[in-house]
């Protein structure tokens, strides 16, 4: 999932976010809301938590409530490595992130 977040971002840079669209796609779909989605989820992986947008928010955003987005900023990932645990080497100042070791548990009925 690391390499698709990089990806994303690079298109978006690129002014090609189009790119990321699975080749294989043969139903119609809507360019201008394949852009929104993929503008929206930048805009929930910005570095700056304060900069991203609450549930409500995008909710609103999907739902077609505001007539423009905000330009996403670098996303939190930018320059991680592979594994999250050190900075690009471009960098000047390398350190150790933290890695989220959540456990996620799936809920069956009984």
């Amino acid at each position: 999932m690391y390499r698709e977040f990089l990806q994303a971002w690079k298109f978006w840079n690129d002014g090609a976010p189009l790119h990321l669209m699975d080749p294989m796609q043969k139903a119609p779909y809507s360019k201008d809301e394949v852009i929104k989605c993929i503008h929206i989820a930048l805009l929930c992986v910005q570095d700056d938590p304060r900069a991203r947008p609450s549930m409500a928010t995008v909710v609103a955003m999907l739902d077609g409530y505001f007539s423009t987005l905000s330009l996403p900023q670098q996303p939190a990932f930018h320059g991680w490595s592979r594994t999250g645990l050190e900075l690009d080497r471009s960098r000047s100042n390398p350190f150790e992130w933290s890695v989220n070791e959540v456990s996620i548990s799936e809920l069956e009925p009984r």
